[in-house]
Formats: C-alpha cells, sequence, structure tokens
C-alpha cells in the first residue's frame, strides 16, 4: 500500500555526506513489483556489487584509498564478496534482499545483526573473522586474510568500526537489540 508523501526534512550532513530525495509517488514501483526475501551466500557477490554502487565515491576513497586499490575494481567486489560471505549463514546475522519479482534481479539490500547475538561485534571487522570463527569455517590462512583484506585502511575501515562498536555498547549495553 502506497504511503502519502511525507514532507521532505533536509538532515544536515558532514563534509563527505548526502541525502537523498524521496522517490516521487509516481515513479515508485507498486508493491506487487517488489518482493522481500532473506539472503543467502549466492547472493554475496551481489551484495558486494550494491555497496560499490550505493555508497558515494568519497565514502570508498577513505575505506579505500586510491593509492591502496587495485588495478580492477573487480577485484574490489571479489574481495568484499569474500569478507561478506561468511556473515550470510551466520545464524543472528539476517541479509535481507529486495528483488523485482517478474525477474528475481536484486533491486536492495540491507543487513542487521539480530538480537540474538551474544556481544556487539560488526560483522565488516576484520577481527569478527576469528571472533566469530570464520577463519575456521572458510579454512582461511593468514595469506588468505591479507589479500581479502589488501586494499583497505585499517584506520579508515576497522579502526572507524571499532568506534562505533564502542558507541553502541555505551548506548545500548547488554540489552538486545536490533
Amino acid at each position: 500500500m502506497s504511503q502519502p508523501k511525507a514532507e521532505f526534512i533536509k538532515v544536515a550532513s558532514g563534509v563527505a555526506g548526502f541525502q537523498t530525495m524521496p522517490v516521487e509517488e509516481d515513479k515508485r514501483l507498486p508493491e506487487s513489483a517488489i518482493r522481500v526475501e532473506l539472503c543467502d551466500e549466492n547472493d554475496a557477490e551481489k551484495i558486494a556489487e550494491g555497496l560499490y554502487a550505493c555508497f558515494p565515491t568519497a565514502f570508498w576513497d577513505r575505506k579505500e584509498p586510491l593509492e591502496m586499490r587495485p588495478p580492477e575494481h573487480s577485484t574490489r567486489v571479489k574481495r568484499m564478496t569474500k569478507r561478506i560471505l561468511p556473515s550470510l549463514s551466520h545464524p543472528n546475522m539476517f541479509w535481507v534482499k529486495a528483488v523485482l519479482a517478474s525477474s528475481g534481479e536484486m533491486i536492495g539490500v540491507a543487513g542487521w545483526m539480530g538480537p540474538g547475538n551474544p556481544v556487539i561485534h560488526n560483522h565488516f571487522a576484520r577481527s569478527a573473522v576469528d571472533f566469530y570463527g570464520w577463519r575456521e569455517k572458510m579454512g582461511w590462512s593468514d595469506e588468505d586474510l591479507d589479500e581479502i583484506w589488501s586494499g583497505v585502511s585499517e584506520e579508515q575501515w576497522n579502526g572507524k568500526i571499532a568506534k562505533d562498536d564502542a558507541l553502541r555498547r555505551e548506548v545500548v549495553g547488554d540489552e538486545p537489540h536490533w
């Protein structure tokens, strides 16, 4: 069911921030054109592609500085796919996709760690590999991990995640949350 158009509220964003405009009602897809489904391991590459498409260049320039990036974008997507893959079978991680009913094409995705997770530990952090036991599960060696994480700024990627996780712990404590 279509919602009435809400009044647009401009939200102040940082220097590298951005805000999109709401889609005009006459340009929205009807609800019947979209299905919402849980993702599985087969969706990892599409999720990675979507992350690169949806976040602005300035975001990726900080996370994956130009001087550290591989020359081929496909290499970045392959590495991100590998980093995402184990989270898709984690029992408390929920990846949800919007797909076109007509073709099954993924047109949107979101991921949440569910309230059943015993502690706050972001699945995107490199430390999640050992924290959640994914190194063993995936059979990754130290060399594999170095390859998967090459091209990524440790400070801008993992440092930012650690700060966000610390803030989340401070705000919600041990209370289960989405």
